[in-house]
């Protein structure tokens, strides 16, 4: 009896072993609440697991979390709420995160280098410093965003609003910002 039951547990470990990694890389499904849904400890035990390819945290809210310092890298946030989030020197490089909320959220020299942030809302977001080399902000939200010393070089812009509330219609890809009002707060 003691051998089958001995047996029996480690098939059960065996097959939760072989399907886990299939379990973290599903989409988390949001409560509708304003509490996050994961909290800082489990997206860094989520990110060990797959540190070059990033996770799927589409839809996720992590609405007011601090997340500073975390790569990201190749992660897909589509979806997600981070309003009022703390990234400061988050690493976003190559990241996904179309429709995503930064509204309010602090990403000061963050390093958000070739993502795609289409349609994201950046409405009052701390973009000090930060790093948006050959990202696409396509349509983005940036009213009142902070850019101050932010680098820019070859990130698209078109169809995005820019912090002064005016449209950026030129998708000349070498990102004029003579028409751009950035606070100097």
């Amino acid at each position: 009896m003691f051998h089958e039951r001995s047996i029996f547990t480690k098939s059960l470990v065996i097959c939760f072993i072989a399907i886990l990694p299939l379990l973290l890389f599903l989409p988390v499904a949001t409560t509708g609440v304003d509490e996050p849904d994961l909290n800082r400890k489990e997206i860094i035990m989520l990110l060990a697991v797959a540190p070059n390819d990033g996770i799927n945290l589409r839809g996720v809210n992590l609405m007011g979390l601090n997340l500073d310092k975390l790569n990201f890298g190749a992660s897909n946030l589509s979806g997600a709420n981070l309003s009022h989030a703390v990234l400061q020197n988050v690493i976003l490089t190559d990241a996904t995160a179309i429709k995503t909320d930064f509204g309010n959220a602090n990403l000061q020299t963050a390093v958000l280098n070739n993502a795609n942030f289409n349609w994201a809302n950046f409405k009052d977001a701390n973009l000090r410093h930060a790093s948006l080399i050959s990202a696409d902000l396509s349509n983005a939200d940036l009213t009142g965003a902070d850019l101050t010393g932010a680098v820019l070089t070859q990130t698209t812009l078109m169809g995005a609003t820019m912090p002064d509330g005016q449209p950026y219609n030129d998708d000349t890809n070498l990102t004029d910002f003579t028409n751009v009002i950035i606070p100097n707060n």
